[in-house]
């Protein structure tokens, strides 16, 4: 039998197993919850017979997520500081274990990289995955933004701009991430987030001028957001 029989049968295995288990320990769970858990723990299951460090370290982050409320961590534990925990512990595995062969990466494929980037233009766009990246808005006259990141970290700082007399709109695709956001406390920020599974937290005190809106678009699943106002 052939190596490759013999993983997809233990895979689908485990899969049938794995419904069991979740059925049995969250009786009371959508289905929708116990079909993630069931896919992201064959994900990790995969991950950890390929050595594969992020497709070890983004399902286990995800099913914490998903399970927080089961586990009684939920009050003290939100989405963002797990997501960050889980991106540093992805850094620091990967950078322990660079240039050891192909088990460092996410189905064989993915590097975790870094990167840092100042734009100063009106509309301005850009993705990540599988990374981390640092966005310096500088723009005088900030119309509108749209990023995207999956399994990865972004900081974004917007005090070094100024909005256009109409506002602003952030469109964002994230997935499994954490976005930091450094927002001038004289800006509005407006939520029209699609989320699931997900959280945004403030942090410092604000002082809204209503004439000052950003609006932020799009969706996030099993993420997280952190405005910090400056």
């Amino acid at each position: 039998m052939k190596s490759k029989q013999v993983f997809w049968g233990i895979f689908f295995l485990v899969c049938s197993a794995l419904v069991i288990f979740f059925t049995i320990a969250i009786p009371k769970a959508h289905t929708a919850t116990v079909i993630w858990s069931v896919v992201l723990g064959a994900i990790l299951f995969a991950s950890i017979i390929k050595r594969e460090i992020f497709g070890i370290i983004a399902p286990l982050t995800a099913l914490l997520i998903i399970h927080a409320e089961a586990l009684h961590i939920h009050d003290n534990l939100t989405p963002w500081p797990i997501i960050i925990t889980a991106v540093l512990a992805g850094i620091g595995l990967s950078t322990l274990f660079h240039g050891k062969g192909r088990h460092h990466e996410l189905f064989g494929k993915h590097n975790f990289t870094e990167d840092s980037e100042n734009i100063d233009e009106d509309s301005v766009s850009g993705q990540v995955t599988f990374g981390a990246s640092s966005k310096y808005i500088t723009s005088q006259n900030f119309k509108k933004a749209s990023f995207s990141c999956k399994f990865g970290a972004m900081k974004i700082y917007f005090n070094g701009a100024t909005l256009s007399p109409e506002g602003a709109e952030l469109y964002l695709n994230v997935s499994f991430s954490g976005i930091e956001m450094y927002v001038p406390k004289t800006w509005k920020v407006e939520d029209s987030l699609d989320c699931s599974l997900s959280g945004i937290e403030e942090k410092n005190k604000a002082y809204p001028d209503p004439n000052q809106v950003l609006t932020l678009r799009g969706s996030l699943n099993l993420s997280g957001i952190e405005i910090i106002y400056v």
